[in-house]
């Protein structure tokens, strides 16, 4: 199943809106990190951008086929997605270039959030198999947290909607003021 079949995003406000997302590919999941700023991710490496909340997008070249299912910035600059075959991306200039790092997994990785530690940000991949994984080091590595007792895959990552001691972005970025 896809969040916006037929490459159509829409745009909310008062109106909703069609508004050509840029690519003939599927488009899976979408995240803001304020009104402005956003970024989406589909079907063979699919990664698009707008910086006018939503009214035009752009294609960011990946270079890849792998489908990428889930996409999550941390700020305006760092970004990570996930995908197909166990595929993990890492951007560090806000989406126009991405980095691959393994994850040691074939296994499909459906969504990426990021939680917030006393001391540092812990990058969190869900993916099939019941598999979920982690990374201390800005996504740069990943392990598998052992011993889940689920079988089932992970589709996606529930995020909190309010602010609090392992909310990575502010309240109010978060409600794009």
């Amino acid at each position: 199943s896809t969040l916006f079949p037929y490459t159509t995003l829409f745009r909310s406000g008062y109106n909703w809106s069609k508004v050509y997302s840029g690519t003939t590919y599927e488009i899976y999941s979408v995240d803001f990190i304020d009104s402005y700023k956003g970024w989406a991710c589909g079907e063979f490496g699919t990664i698009i951008k707008t910086v006018d909340g939503g009214d035009s997008w752009s294609v960011v070249g990946t270079g890849l086929e792998n489908d990428i299912n889930g996409i999550y910035f941390r700020t305006d600059q760092i970004g990570y997605a996930v995908g197909s075959n166990g595929l993990a991306l890492r951007s560090l200039d806000g989406g126009n270039t991405w980095i691959q790092h393994s994850i040691g997994t074939s296994d499909n990785l459906n969504d990426v959030a990021v939680a917030r530690t006393i001391s540092d940000f812990v990058i969190i991949a869900a993916g099939d198999n019941g598999k979920i994984y982690r990374s201390t080091t800005s996504g740069a590595s990943y392990s598998e947290v052992p011993n889940l007792p689920v079988e089932a895959n992970w589709k996606a990552i529930s995020r909190t909607h309010q602010a609090g001691p392992y909310d990575t972005r502010s309240e109010e970025r978060r409600v794009g003021k």
